[in-house]
């Protein structure tokens, strides 16, 4: 193994335990402490951890959003996944407010067989992508697009007459996504659309935030939802989720769906 792979693994591991211990990446990797310890110097110096004794710990930085066309190339397999399961938990006759994002882009490429299906949107890709659909018969119903101020960068609507509009309507399921999801509950780079996000939640019987497992135990800008506001969370497998994190999820009621290869591995209820 390249030492620039190993520091990428070393990283990964990080990000999911937020410490690491210079024995263990020796035992990891089956190498010496001193190359392990060699590496984390060379981290720290490129300023990706902070030393401590015996190990490292992560440095807490928030997430940024990358530019849009960036996020739709990343994890796109994990996203896809996501996508087909979150739409085979649509059923017929249901009120749908399906989020901007590129993973809920793919749970609208991933509806097929529905009947009266209403779907309530304020992106212009999914809403060409429910348009095709729709005239291919994959579903039948209606799509309402939310007009308001348009956002080229991102091609959505947004703004005051945006959330005005939404509230207006009620659904019985609304499908979120986030920047990440930490201890203090889902945050969005932008705290617009997650002003934008909370109302769609406040407005729908069941919530579900769908985002890929890269996304956990981090921290981004703002906090739009508590994980009481949260009834699903669907994920791949991709990144293992911490069992503290997990408890977090039971005692606040949450029930996690980790999707692997279109199936489910883990599932309580819908």
């Amino acid at each position: 193994m390249f030492a620039d792979e190993r520091k990428s693994l070393i990283l990964q591991i990080l990000s999911r335990n937020g410490n690491v211990r210079i024995t263990d990446l020796s035992q990891e990797f089956n190498v010496s402490t001193e190359t392990i310890r060699r590496d984390l110097n060379e981290l720290s110096d490129e300023k990706k951890l902070a030393k401590v004794h015996g190990g490292a710990i992560a440095l807490k930085h928030p997430i940024r959003e990358d530019n849009y066309v960036t996020r739709v190339k990343q994890n796109c397999e994990a996203k896809k996944r996501i996508g087909e399961y979150a739409a085979g938990l649509i059923c017929d006759g249901e009120i749908i407010f399906l989020d901007y994002g590129a993973t809920t882009e793919e749970i609208a490429k991933s509806i097929f067989n529905r009947k009266n299906l209403t779907v309530i949107i304020n992106s212009f890709n999914i809403a060409g992508i429910l348009k095709s659909k729709y005239q291919n018969g994959d579903f039948t119903g209606k799509i309402l697009f939310i007009g308001g101020n348009i956002d080229c960068d991102n091609n959505k609507t947004r703004g005051e007459i945006v959330l005005n509009a939404i509230s207006r309507f009620s659904a019985d399921k609304a499908f979120i996504g986030a920047t990440s999801i930490s201890e203090e509950g889902i945050m969005m780079w932008d705290e617009s659309d997650g002003e934008y996000s909370a109302v769609l939640c406040k407005k729908a019987a069941r919530t579900y935030i769908v985002a890929d497992s890269s996304k956990f135990e981090k921290d981004s800008f703002y906090k739009f939802l508590d994980f009481s506001d949260v009834n699903h969370i669907i994920t791949d497998d991709e990144n293992a989720i911490s069992d503290p994190m997990k408890a977090i999820f039971t005692s606040s009621n949450v029930e996690l769906h980790i999707v692997k290869n279109g199936y489910k591995v883990f599932q309580k209820g819908v």
